[in-house]
C-alpha cells in the first residue's frame, strides 16, 4: 500500500449522520455519547467536517472551560478541534488505501473528553473511496514462454491488474490488441475478480516467428475511467523438429603417417535448423566392435567436430582408418556420416639387424674364409623404402657376403692374433634408399679364443735376494713372477724349483715355493755362520696343450744377524756363577794391571765388535777398565780406611742392534798375602750362594716358557698358512663348475619357450639360403553369427515428432566375409515404426516413425531387430530396441479451487505446512508452490502485531510453461509466541576483588515482543550470589554487589538472570552473565614449612643444583609471580652457593669440603610483583655430609725416610705379648669413615709378630729361638672404614737382637747387598709370571680355533661361495635330471708336504647312497650340510652330503 498513488479531491459537500444518546451515571457525574460521520477521502488540509459542539450539545463559550479535548493516538494526526467555534477540521491528508487497504469499510475512531462534568464521547468518522488511483500490472512487461508445437485453442493464463480502490473503482474489464495469432478472453473467479486468459487461434512456427509482441488494458468503473496497460512478450520456444544435417555423407582425407599429434586431420560439420539446445550438436565416434582404431589414435572435438590425431600413426600397422561420426542435437535426434582416413608411407623405420647365427670365440689360428655369423637386415617401409644396402664401417679382418635380398655372412679375411687383439667389435651399417636415407648400427663383439702358441716369460734371466739369517721358518721371502701373453689355461703358470743336491742336503729342505703365485717359502730358519749362499733353478711351465715353460736362476744371499752373545774366555764363567777372586797387592799404583777380561763373538762385521764395561762397581771408584782392551787397572792408592773386599761386575757387549752382551762376576781382595782372603772366600760361599742359585733358576725357567712360547706360535702361523694355501687350490672347482646362470628361468623352459609347435628349415649349407614361406587359407567359412556392440538400444523419441521421421540404428557386425556377412534386416511387428526399404551406401540403418505417438496413451515401445547373414546354414543376431516417449506439452494445469481459505495461528512453527493447493495437467509433473507436494509453507516468523492478514496469489506452471492461478487469504490469531528478551547493555570487563557493597557492575534491559499482559515481565537471578537486581525503570535493571568479593574463594560468577512475562502459557528466557573478578594483591608468598634441611654430600660437582625452594601465592598473574633470593649468614655464603629466581633451585658454586665446613645458614626470600609487593622468609640449613676423600695418615713410624723401613731392634729373649712398637694414624674424614684398623699385608711365615686391629699396637707370637731368622721386614696396612675404605701403608724392619753392635752388620748388608739381588728376583718372578700368563692364553686361543674348525667350515668360504655362483639352493631338486648322469661324490686331496706339489684326482664313487647326495629344501643349503674330515695328516676329505 505504501506504493499507491494518492489524489486530492474537492470536497463537494459533507454527508454526516449523528447518532446521539445520553446515558446519565449521577454517582461518576459524566455523559457518553457516539457520534458518526461520513466523509471522503483526499480532503484539502483545513477542511471542515462538522461542528462538533453542536452535535454534542455543548455551549461554544464553555468548550475552554471545560478543557474539550481528542483522545486519540492515530486520529490526531489527521484532524483537529477548534475550541473557538467547536468545529471539527481536518489536518492533514487522508488516504482510504493507506489507512485501510482493501477493506470494505474504513472508520477513524476517537474519544473526545470534557471535564466539569467528565463527559467522554466517542466519534467514528467513516472513510469513502474515490476513484483517485488506476489499474496497475506487477509487471509492466508480462513475459511468456510457448512451446511451438501448441495446439490451437490453447489457454494461456495472464497475471491479473490490481487496483487499490474498490467496488466499481476497481478493475472492471480487460482489452487485448489485434493479432492474427492470440485473443482475449476473462475468467471470472467465485470471489468475482476477472483474470485474463490468451487464447491461441493460430499455429506457431519458430523458424517463422519466433516473438510476437502484445499490449493487454485494463480498464476500472469509475468516474472519470482509469486504465493500465502491461507489455506482453511471448517467446516461441523451440520444439526439436528438426534432425541434425552433416554437410557430406562421406568425408575422404589422406595424411601422412608423420602426422604431428593433437594435429586436426578434418573438420566434419552439421547444422540443425532448431535453436538452443535442441541446436547445440555434439559429435563422437561410433563405437562397433570391428572398428576401435579411434578409440587410441584419433579423438573428436565434440562442439567444434575437430578430428585430432592422438598418437603417432605407422604405416606398417594400418594403411587406412574408417571412422563412423555421429552427430546427436540437445533433444537426442542423432546423423551420421563416415570420414575415410588414407595414411601415406613415410621412411620413419630405419633397418633392423638381426644376429641369427654367431660364432663366438674363434680360434685365433682359423683359416681366411671361416664364416662367423649369418646377419638378417629387415626394414617396415615398403618401396625404396624398405630397401637396404648393409656393409662394415672399420677396418677389420672380417667382410659381409650377400646371401640373399636379406641375408647376409660375416667371414674372415685373414689370419689373427689373439695376443694383439682380444676381441673385435664389428660395426654393421645398414642404410635404406628411402629420402631422407635412414640407416643402423649393429656391433658384433667376437671374441678371439687362445692358441698356446706363448712360453711363460720371465723378466729376468737372474735374480738376487737377499734374506737376513734366523729367519721364521714357512715365511715367505722373495716372489718371482712370470707372465704368458697367452688367455686360460695357456697362461695358466705353475712354478717349480728343480730339486738339486748342495753339500749333501736337498734344496727343498731349506726352499718350497707356491706352484701358483710363484712366492718362495723357506722351511727352515738360515744360519749365517753355516750357510752364506743358495743358488736355485726356478721354472715356469703352462697349462698349455702341448705345454711351454722357461727357467731362470734366484741367488739366495743369507745376512748376518747379531744372533751371538759375546763369549767371555777369561774369568772362565764355568764356576757354577762364583766370582772369580783376584788377589790386588796393597802397595798397588795406580794404573798398574790386574787383570784381563778375555772375550769373543761368532758374528761377523759390526755385529762383533766388543766393548768392554763395569756395571757393578763401588761407589768410591778404585778400578777402571779398558773399553777396546778389557784390561782392568787401579785408578789410585788404596787406604787403610778403605773398604779392602770390592765385588766388581763387567760386561762385555758386541756392536749389533740391539746389542748383545754377557757379564763375568769378579771378586777383588786387597791384601798383601793369601793368609788374609781365606776368612773373606768363606764368607761369600756361606752368604752369596742362596740368592744367586734363586736366580739362576728364575732365569732358566723364564727362557723356558719364552721359548715354548715363541715355539707354538710359529706353530700355529704355519698350520693356518698351509690351511689357506690347501683350501685356495679349490679356486678353480668353485669358479667353473656352474657358470652363471639363472636357475629360476631353468624349469620354464621345460616344454619349450613357444605356446604352440613350430616347424622351422634351416639351410646349413652355404649354397641353400632360400626360405619357404606358406600362404594361409582364404576360403572362409560361415562359423560367426551377427553381433550388435550393445545387448539393447534405446531411442528417446518427443510424442509430438511427424509421421516420417527416420532415426539411425547401429549396425550388427559379422567377422564373415563376403556372402556370409550381414546381408539384411528384420524388424518385429509394429503399428507406429518400421525398417526403411532401403540400405544408404554408407551402410546406415534408419527406424521411420508410420504413425504419430501419445504419451498418455503408451509411453514405451519394446522392438526386436534382427540382423541374418547370407551363410549355409544362416545365422543371426537380435537387439532389443527400446523407444521412450517423451512428453510434448500439450495440457494445461487445473487446480482444484480457485480460491483458497485457511486461519491459522501466529505462533505457526517455520517451515510448517498450512495448506496445500493441488493443480493438475494430463501432461507429465505435478506443479505447485512446494516442488512436489504444492505445500505452502512458511518461510519466515508470523507477528500478529505486524501484520493481522495476509493475502497470497499462487502461480501453477507446467513443464511447457503453461500456468494458472488462484489466491490464498490467511489471517493471523494473536498468541503469546514471544519469550522476554534480556540485553546487557552495559557491564564490568572485571570487578575488582575488593569492591565495596553497592558497586553497580551491569546495567540489563529487559523486552517482551507481545502486548499487554503477554509483554508484561518480571526478572529475577536464581542462584545465591553476593549480587542482586534493583529496578531502575520498566525495562532495565541494575546488578549490584551485595557483599565483599573474594577472587582467591572464586575466580568467577556465571549470574543467571530469568525474565518471566504474564501471559497464557507464560515464556521465560534465560541469559547467564560471566562476572569474572580481577586480582587484588592481597596475599603474600607462603612456604610451606618456616625451615627446611637439606644434606649435601661434599665433593658435590659445581654447578649442579642441591635443593629447590618452593613458594606458593593464592594472587594471579604478576600479583603471584615470585622472585627469589638469597641471604645468608656466612660472609661467603655468595661465593658457594646460588638461587634461580624464577624457578627457586639453588645451586652450588664449588664443590663443599666437610673438613672447611659442615654446614651453611641459608635465609631464602620469596617477594612477588605486585604494587606493593608482599614477601616471606624461610630457613635453608645445608648440612654437608662427609664421604670418605682422605687416605688415612700415619704419624709413627715416620714415612717421609725416601721409601726406606723403619727398623725397630727387638730383644732376643723378648717374651710371647711382648710390646715391640706401636703404628700410630690418624684419618681427617669423621664418623665411620675415620674408624681405623690395623693389618699386617707383608709378614714372614712363620708369623713370629701380631697387631692389635684397633690400637696398632705390635706384640711377639711367640718366644725367639737360636733357628729363627732374626731379620723381619713387615708391611702394616692403615684401612678406614669408608665405603670404599682408603688405606695407608708402612714397612718395618725388626731385627732380632740383644745389643746395637748385633744391628750393625746387618744395616750394612741391606744397604749394600739385599736390595740389588731382592729386586732382581722381583722383576724375574714378575717376567715369569706374563710370560707363563701369555703361553696358556695362546694355547688356549688355538684350542678354541680348532674345536670351531672340527664344527663348522668357516675355512671352505671359498668354495661355499664360488662353488654354486648365483644358484638358489632350492631350486636344484628342480633339475630332476640332474647335471651329472649319475651320482658322484669326490675325494679331495691336499698336499701337505712341499715335495708333493700336485693333486691326486680319485675316480669318482658312483655307488654312493641317494640319500647322501645334495638334496635341497626350504631352509636353503646351508653350513650345517658340509662335513669335513681328515682321515690322515696328508689328506683332506671334504664331502657334501644330507642332514
Amino acid at each position: 500500500m505504501a506504493g499507491t498513488k494518492h489524489h486530492t479531491l474537492n470536497c463537494k459537500g459533507i454527508r454526516w449522520q449523528v447518532l446521539f444518546s445520553l446515558l446519565f451515571a449521577w454517582l461518576c457525574h459524566s455523559v457518553s455519547g457516539q457520534i458518526h460521520y461520513s466523509i471522503v477521502e483526499e480532503m484539502r488540509k483545513d477542511s471542515v467536517i462538522a461542528n462538533i459542539a453542536k452535535d454534542l450539545g455543548l455551549d461554544i463559550k464553555q468548550l475552554s472551560s471545560r478543557k474539550l479535548q481528542m483522545v486519540s493516538d492515530i486520529s490526531q494526526k489527521f484532524f483537529y478541534l477548534d475550541l473557538n467555534n467547536g468545529n471539527l477540521y481536518v489536518k492533514d491528508r487522508i488516504d482510504r488505501e493507506t489507512l485501510c487497504g482493501a477493506l470494505a469499510t474504513c472508520f477513524l475512531t476517537f474519544d473526545v473528553l470534557a471535564e466539569n462534568p467528565l463527559n467522554v464521547f466517542k466519534v467514528n468518522v467513516e472513510i469513502q473511496d474515490i476513484n483517485d488511483n488506476s489499474p496497475v500490472f506487477f509487471q509492466d512487461t508480462i513475459n511468456l514462454q510457448i512451446l511451438e508445437s501448441a495446439s490451437v485453442g490453447a489457454h494461456f493464463a495472464l497475471k491479473n491488474a490490481e487496483d487499490l480502490d474498490i467496488g466499481i473503482n476497481s478493475v472492471q474489464t480487460y482489452r487485448l490488441i489485434d493479432n492474427q495469432y492470440f485473443t482475449l478472453t476473462e475468467k471470472v473467479s467465485s470471489d468475482g475478480s476477472k483474470s485474463p486468459e490468451l487464447i491461441l487461434n493460430k499455429a506457431l512456427d519458430r523458424e517463422i516467428q519466433n516473438s510476437h509482441e502484445l499490449i493487454l488494458t485494463a480498464l476500472d468503473g469509475g468516474h472519470p475511467g482509469r486504465t493500465g496497460t502491461a507489455l506482453i512478450t511471448i517467446t516461441i520456444k523451440d520444439a526439436n523438429d528438426n534432425y541434425p544435417i552433416f554437410r557430406q555423407e562421406i568425408y575422404k582425407v589422406s595424411i601422412k603417417e608423420n602426422f604431428p599429434i593433437n594435429s586436426t586431420v578434418i573438420i566434419v560439420e552439421a547444422t540443425d535448423k532448431d535453436e538452443g539446445s535442441n541446436a547445440q550438436i555434439t559429435y563422437s565416434f561410433t563405437k562397433t566392435s570391428g572398428n576401435v582404431h579411434h578409440t587410441g589414435v584419433f579423438s573428436i572435438h565434440p562442439i567444434n567436430g575437430y578430428i585430432e590425431v592422438t598418437k603417432l600413426l605407422d604405416f606398417e600397422l594400418t594403411k587406412n582408418y574408417d571412422l563412423s561420426i555421429q552427430a546427436v542435437d540437445g533433444g537426442g535426434l542423432t546423423a551420421h556420416t563416415k570420414v575415410l582416413i588414407e595414411v601415406e608411407d613415410e621412411n620413419d623405420n630405419a633397418p633392423d639387424i638381426f644376429i641369427t647365427s654367431l660364432s663366438s670365440p674363434i680360434a685365433e689360428d682359423s683359416a681366411s674364409g671361416t664364416a662367423i655369423a649369418l646377419v638378417r637386415v629387415r626394414d617396415k617401409d615398403s618401396g625404396e623404402n624398405g630397401d637396404v644396402d648393409c656393409h662394415i664401417l672399420e677396418p677389420v679382418p672380417f667382410q659381409l657376403v650377400l646371401l640373399s635380398d636379406n641375408y647376409y655372412r660375416i667371414i674372415t679375411t685373414s689370419e689373427m692374433d689373439r695376443e694383439k687383439v682380444a676381441f673385435y667389435n664389428i660395426a654393421i651399417l645398414a642404410s635404406d634408399k628411402g629420402s631422407p636415407s635412414l640407416s643402423s648400427q649393429k656391433k658384433i663383439r667376437l671374441e678371439i679364443s687362445d692358441v698356446n702358441d706363448n712360453p711363460p716369460v720371465f723378466m729376468k734371466s737372474n735374480y738376487v735376494t737377499y734374506i737376513p739369517e734366523n729367519n721364521v721358518p714357512g715365511v715367505s721371502i722373495y716372489s718371482i713372477q712370470a707372465s704368458d701373453p697367452d688367455t686360460g689355461d695357456n697362461a695358466k703358470i705353475t712354478y717349480s724349483i728343480l730339486n738339486t743336491i748342495k753339500e749333501d742336503i736337498l734344496l727343498s729342505s731349506y726352499l718350497s715355493i707356491n706352484s701358483e703365485t710363484g712366492v718362495l717359502y723357506a722351511q727352515r730358519s738360515f744360519d749365517y755362520e753355516k750357510q752364506k749362499e743358495l743358488t736355485i733353478e726356478v721354472t715356469a711351465m703352462d697349462h698349455g696343450s702341448p705345454s711351454l715353460n722357461t727357467s731362470t736362476k734366484l741367488i739366495i744371499h743369507i745376512v748376518d744377524r747379531n744372533d751371538n752373545t759375546p763369549k767371555i774366555l777369561y774369568p772362565s764363567p764355568e764356576n757354577a756363577g762364583s766370582a772369580v777372586f783376584e788377589m790386588v797387592p796393597f802397595a798397588s799404583v795406580p794404573g798398574s794391571l790386574i787383570t784381563k777380561v778375555v772375550a769373543v763373538d761368532a758374528d761377523s762385521g759390526h755385529n762383533s765388535w766388543l766393548s768392554y764395561h763395569f756395571i757393578q762397581v763401588p761407589e768410591a771408584a778404585y778400578f777402571i777398565i779398558d773399553e777396546y782392551t778389557g784390561e782392568i787397572r787401579t785408578s789410585r792408592f788404596f787406604q787403610e780406611k778403605d773398604i779392602l773386599n770390592h765385588k766388581i761386575v763387567a760386561m762385555v757387549k758386541d756392536n749389533g742392534h740391539p746389542p748383545l752382551s754377557a757379564t763375568v762376576t769378579l771378586s777383588l781382595a786387597i791384601a798383601d798375602n793369601v793368609q788374609q782372603v781365606v776368612p773373606k772366600l768363606s764368607n761369600q760361599a756361606t752368604e752369596e750362594d742362596p740368592q744367586t742359585s734363586l736366580q739362576l733358576y728364575l732365569i732358566i725357567a723364564l727362557a723356558l716358557i719364552s721359548l715354548l712360547f715363541i715355539v707354538t706360535v710359529i706353530i700355529v702361523i704355519i698350520s693356518k698358512f698351509k690351511e689357506s694355501r690347501s683350501l685356495q687350490s679349490f679356486g678353480p672347482l668353485g669358479s667353473t663348475l656352474y657358470p652363471q646362470i639363472e636357475p629360476r628361468m631353468l624349469p620354464q623352459y621345460t616344454n619349450g619357450t613357444l605356446t604352440l609347435p613350430y616347424n622351422f628349415c634351416v639351410a646349413l649349407e652355404s649354397t641353400e639360403h632360400d626360405f619357404t614361406f606358406i600362404k594361409p587359407n582364404e576360403n572362409d567359412i560361415n562359423d560367426n553369427a551377427p553381433l550388435f556392440y550393445r545387448d539393447g538400444i534405446i531411442i528417446a523419441v518427443l510424442e509430438s515428432t511427424p509421421p516420417g521421421s527416420r532415426f539411425v540404428l547401429q549396425n550388427a557386425e559379422d567377422p564373415d566375409i563376403g556372402i556370409n556377412s550381414v546381408q539384411s534386416y528384420k524388424l518385429s511387428d509394429n503399428k507406429h515404426f518400421t525398417l526403411s526399404e532401403n540400405l544408404r551406401t554408407d551402410g546406415i540403418l534408419y527406424l521411420e516413425l508410420v504413425k504419430p505417438l501419445d504419451r498418455e496413451t503408451e509411453s514405451n515401445h519394446y522392438l526386436i531387430l534382427t540382423a541374418i547373414d547370407g551363410g549355409n546354414p544362416v545365422r543371426s543376431g537380435t537387439v532389443l530396441i527400446r523407444i521412450n516417449v517423451t512428453d510434448a506439452n500439450d495440457h494445461f494445469p487445473v487446480f482444484s479451487q480457485e480460491v483458497y481459505k485457511i486461519t491459522i495461528n501466529e505462533n505457526i512453527s517455520i517451515h510448517s505446512t498450512i495448506i496445500t493447493v493441488n493443480a493438475t495437467d494430463k501432461d507429465e509433473g505435478l506443479f505447485s508452490i512446494h516442488p512436489t507436494k504444492g505445500e505452502i509453507q512458511l518461510e519466515k516468523k508470523l507477528d500478529y502485531e505486524d501484520v493481522k492478514m495476509y493475502e497470497l496469489s499462487i502461480q501453477a506452471k507446467d513443464g511447457g510453461d503453461l500456468t494458472v492461478h488462484c489466491k490464498v487469504l490467511v489471517d493471523i490469531i494473536d498468541e503469546n509466541d514471544n519469550a522476554p528478551v534480556i540485553s546487557v547493555t552495559s557491564l564490568l570487563l572485571a570487578v575488582p576483588e575488593d569492591s565495596e557493597s553497592g558497586t553497580v557492575v551491569a546495567l540489563i534491559n529487559v523486552y517482551d515482543q507481545d502486548s499487554g499482559e503477554n509483554g508484561e515481565v518480571d526478572c529475577q537471578i536464581i542462584e545465591k550470589v553476593p549480587f542482586s537486581l534493583l529496578l531502575s525503570s520498566n525495562n532495565y535493571y541494575r546488578l549490584t554487589t551485595t557483599a565483599r568479593i573474594d577472587r582467591e574463594h572464586q575466580t568467577s560468577y556465571n549470574i543467571t538472570v530469568i525474565a518471566t512475562d504474564k501471559g497464557f502459557p507464560p515464556l521465560s528466557s534465560r541469559r547467564v552473565i560471566t562476572l569474572e573478578v580481577s586480582d587484588v594483591n592481597d596475599n603474600a608468598p607462603m612456604f610451606m614449612k618456616s625451615s627446611y634441611i637439606a644434606y649435601v654430600p661434599e665433593n658435590n660437582l659445581p654447578g649442579a643444583s642441591i635443593y629447590s625452594m618452593q613458594a606458593s601465592d593464592p594472587d594471579t598473574g604478576d600479583n603471584a609471580k615470585i622472585t627469589y633470593s638469597i641471604f645468608g649468614t656466612n660472609t661467603d655464603t655468595s661465593s658457594y652457593l646460588s638461587i634461580n629466581r624464577e624457578t627457586g633451585v639453588i645451586y652450588a658454586y664449588k664443590s663443599f669440603d666437610y673438613e672447611k665446613n659442615n654446614e651453611f645458614i641459608v635465609l631464602v626470600n620469596a617477594k612477588d610483583n605486585g604494587s606493593p609487593f608482599l614477601d616471606c622468609n624461610a630457613t635453608l640449613i645445608i648440612r654437608i655430609v662427609d664421604q670418605n676423600d682422605n687416605t688415612p695418615k700415619i704419624l709413627y713410624p715416620s714415612t717421609e725416610n725416601s721409601g726406606q723401613p723403619g727398623f725397630e731392634m727387638v730383644p732376643f729373649s723378648s717374651e710371647k705379648g711382648s710390646l715391640l712398637t706401636k703404628v700410630i694414624a690418624v684419618d681427617e674424614d669423621s664418623g665411620h669413615n675415620a674408624w681405623l684398623s690395623y693389618y699386617f699385608v707383608q709378614s714372614s711365615e712363620p708369623s713370629h709378630f701380631i697387631i692389635n686391629e684397633r690400637t696398632g699396637e705390635i706384640r711377639t707370637e711367640h718366644v725367639f729361638q737360636e733357628k729363627d731368622i732374626l731379620n723381619y721386614k713387615i708391611v702394616v696396612m692403615v684401612k678406614d672404614n669408608g665405603d670404599p675404605f682408603l688405606s695407608a701403608t708402612v714397612t718395618l724392619s725388626l731385627v732380632v737382637a740383644d745389643h746395637f753392635q748385633q744391628v750393625i752388620p746387618k744395616l750394612i748388608n741391606q744397604l749394600t747387598d739385599e736390595d740389588p739381588q731382592s729386586d732382581l728376583q722381583i722383576y724375574l718372578v714378575i717376567a715369569l709370571g706374563l710370560i707363563s700368563l701369555l703361553f696358556i692364553v695362546t694355547v688356549i686361543i688355538v684350542i678354541i680355533s680348532k674345536c670351531k674348525e672340527a664344527k663348522a667350515l668357516p675355512a671352505f668360504d671359498p668354495i661355499h661361495s664360488s662353488l654354486y655362483s648365483h644358484v638358489d639352493p632350492r631350486i636344484l631338486s628342480q633339475y630332476s635330471n640332474g647335471t651329472l648322469t649319475l651320482p658322484y661324490s669326490y675325494n679331495v686331496c691336499v698336499a701337505l708336504d712341499s715335495s708333493d706339489g700336485e693333486f691326486t684326482y680319485m675316480a669318482p664313487n658312483q655307488n654312493v647312497p641317494v640319500d647322501n647326495l645334495i638334496e635341497a629344501d626350504d631352509s636353503g643349503l646351508g653350513m650345517d650340510n658340509l662335513k669335513v674330515s681328515s682321515p690322515n695328516n696328508n689328506e683332506l676329505v671334504v664331502s657334501i652330503c644330507k642332514t
